[in-house]
């Protein structure tokens, strides 16, 4: 209880400090933000697919979408900010999947940082923050949610978007965010700019670079998902070519390498087009071509599944 409050209590101060940096945030949304973030990591369902990774999965595939390219497969997606391929997410993910699905799989979005080792903590803090929910902060949280949601929304704006804006900008950024209960978040920022995450990522991918020991440990877990029986495909979204080039640089990602190896283990690498697509900040793609890449992504897997996935 004490935690909850405290919480609530940081979010406030930061919220309303940092909201005269970066300007208004918009968020217009299906449901309001803590409400994602409990159902996206206790959504109270089984899928036959789950989707892994980082913001720019979760802002990049839609379950919504994809399973309109699917015929009668669920989708879930399971990605968090600044998330990283590690042992809590792929324990998670795991007990998301339905034992009974004719086809189980994983969808697992791959970058530098996602390959990254954490220096202190758990590996994915947002993750452990929502699974530590206990049943009685849960009962609170729904009571309240109709006087954050509705009276006090405008003063409960989430401080790591604001931060985040903050060092990625000196410019007023009003940033839209459409929450959907399936995990994903359509965003974007007015004005757009490709630009934007360069500087803060440069940083990042110094302290954070891929760590060969994380690369073996998301090697070792595919091996004991395919002699599972699950399916595990694997991407990366597609970012503009100067954070590409950060990545490689700094971060020493080096795809082909990557793919070379998830193959050996058995994953099936997605070759998608991306040509097309476009980042409102440099890291994240804007809704209309996350909607594009989820129908592409969502077709592809379908025929390497089986024709009976396939849509008539």
């Amino acid at each position: 209880m004490k935690r909850l409050i405290s919480t609530v209590s940081i979010t406030l101060a930061l919220a309303g400090g940092l909201r005269w940096v970066i300007g208004p945030t918009t968020d217009n949304r299906r449901l309001d933000r803590e409400t994602f973030w409990r159902l996206k990591t206790h959504p109270g369902r089984l899928f036959d697919g789950i989707i892994v990774g980082d913001s720019r999965m979760y802002r990049g595939l839609s379950p919504a979408v994809m399973e309109s390219e699917f015929k009668g497969l669920s989708l879930h997606n399971l990605g968090y900010s600044s998330g990283r391929l590690a042992a809590d997410l792929f324990d998670h993910a795991e007990g998301l999947l339905d034992p009974h699905s004719p086809t189980p799989f994983l969808i697992l979005g791959l970058n530098a940082h996602a390959l990254s080792k954490v220096k202190q903590g758990p590996p994915n803090p947002q993750l452990a923050q929502y699974l530590d929910v206990g049943d009685w902060e849960q009962r609170l949280d729904r009571w309240a949610r109709p006087l954050t949601q509705g009276i006090f929304q405008p003063l409960v704006e989430d401080p790591t978007v604001a931060l985040q804006m903050a060092q990625q900008s000196s410019g007023k950024i009003r940033y839209h965010q459409y929450f959907d209960a399936r995990g994903f978040v359509a965003s974007f920022t007015e004005p757009a700019d490709p630009n934007r995450a360069l500087k803060s990522y440069q940083k990042t991918l110094v302290d954070y670079p891929m760590d060969s020991g994380v690369f073996e440990v998301l090697l070792d877990r595919i091996l004991r998902w395919r002699k599972a029986g699950i399916r595990v495909f694997a991407l990366q979204v597609p970012v503009p070519k100067a954070m590409a080039a950060l990545e490689r640089s700094l971060g020493g990602y080096n795809e082909a390498v990557i793919r070379q190896r998830l193959n050996g283990v058995g994953a099936q690498w997605l070759d998608i087009e991306t040509g097309d697509l476009t980042s409102y900040d440099g890291s994240h793609l804007d809704p209309e071509s996350a909607r594009k890449l989820s129908r592409r992504v969502s077709r592809r897997i379908a025929r390497m599944l089986s024709p009976e996935f396939q849509p008539d």
